[in-house]
C-alpha cells in the first residue's frame, strides 16, 4: 500500500505543478493556483514588492468582489462583515474590496499564497445559494435580458468569454456578441464597479488592452459599462474612455437606464462598417 500512497502522490504532485503558473505582470507576479471557485474560476493570487521594504504584498487583486457584483451579489454590510470574517481566520484583512497580507520576502510568501486562494474559494460561496429577485435585478443580469431583447438573426450572446493574454493571463469579457456574418463585428462589454477601487479597474482594464494585443479579441470594439457613474472622477473618465471604443454611464439606482442605452449602443457598434 505504501508504493501505491507514493504512486499517488507523485501523481498528485506533477498534476498540481502542472496546472499552477506564474506569470509576470508590470509590478509583480500572478499565480494561478489550482483551486477552482464555486463559479469555475481558477484561483489567482498577486505577489507584489513593497518598495523600499524587504516585504511583499500579496492579495486577490479585487477580482472576486468584482466577480460577486457581476453575479449580482452586491456588497451589503452582511457580506462585508462575513468576508471581513473569513479573512480574520486566516490571518489575513479585506478591506477596499481585497483580501490582503504584507509578508517578509521570504518563505512566508508560499503561505500568504496559499492562505489568500483558501480566503478567495470561501469568498464565492455565496454565488450557490443566491437567488436574484426580479425587483432588485442587478445590473449584469438587466444588461443580460436586455441583449437578449436586442439580439438580432446575426449575433450569438455570450457571457464570461475568456480571453488569454501574452502573459497567460486569463482576461474575462462580461458579455460578447459575436457576430456569424463578416458584415458585422463582433462586440465585447465590460462591467466596471468602482467597488473595488476605480484606479484599480482602470489598471485592470489597462493590463488587459496591453496583454490581449495579436489576439482575435484586440480588435473588437468595447463598450464598457460604468455603473454609479458619480463615483468616478473626470480623470478617471476620461482614461476608460480612452481605453474603450464607447462608454455607457449608469448613475447609482438607476440601473434600468441600461435597457435605454445599449441597444443603439450595440446596433451601432455592430453595424460599423
Amino acid at each position: 500500500m505504501d508504493k501505491n500512497c507514493s504512486s499517488l502522490k507523485e501523481s498528485l504532485v506533477a498534476l498540481f505543478a502542472t496546472a499552477l503558473d506564474v506569470t509576470a505582470f508590470e509590478s509583480g507576479c500572478i499565480v494561478t493556483l489550482p483551486l477552482k471557485t464555486v463559479d469555475d474560476r481558477y484561483v489567482d493570487v498577486f505577489v507584489e514588492p513593497v518598495a523600499d521594504s524587504d516585504f511583499v504584498y500579496v492579495h486577490d487583486g479585487g477580482k472576486n468582489t468584482a466577480e460577486l457584483f457581476t453575479q449580482g451579489i452586491h456588497p451589503t454590510e452582511g457580506q462585508e462583515a462575513l468576508l471581513k470574517g473569513i479573512a480574520r481566520r486566516y490571518g489575513v484583512t479585506f478591506q477596499n474590496g481585497r483580501f490582503q497580507i504584507a509578508c517578509p520576502n521570504d518563505a512566508a510568501i508560499h503561505a500568504a499564497v496559499l492562505t489568500i486562494g483558501q480566503c478567495v474559494v470561501l469568498a464565492m460561496v455565496d454565488v450557490v445559494s443566491h437567488e436574484p429577485k426580479i425587483e432588485d435585478e442587478s445590473l449584469p443580469a438587466r444588461v443580460a435580458r436586455t441583449l437578449r431583447l436586442w439580439q438580432p438573426p446575426y449575433v450569438e450572446i455570450e457571457r464570461r468569454v475568456v480571453v488569454k493574454g501574452r502573459t497567460k493571463y486569463e482576461h474575462v469579457f462580461d458579455f460578447v456578441s459575436r457576430s456569424t456574418v463578416p458584415t458585422a463585428k463582433t462586440v465585447a462589454l465590460k462591467l466596471l464597479p468602482p467597488s473595488v477601487g476605480t484606479q484599480w479597474q482602470i489598471a485592470r482594464l489597462g493590463f488587459m488592452g496591453f496583454d490581449i494585443k495579436g489576439q482575435p479579441a484586440a480588435r473588437w470594439p468595447l463598450l464598457t459599462v460604468l455603473s454609479r457613474a458619480e463615483e468616478w472622477s473626470t480623470k478617471s473618465l476620461e482614461i476608460v474612455k480612452g481605453m474603450s471604443t464607447d462608454v455607457i454611464l449608469i448613475p447609482t439606482d438607476r440601473e434600468e437606464r441600461i435597457e435605454q442605452l445599449l441597444p443603439p449602443k450595440m446596433t451601432e457598434l455592430t453595424d460599423a462598417a
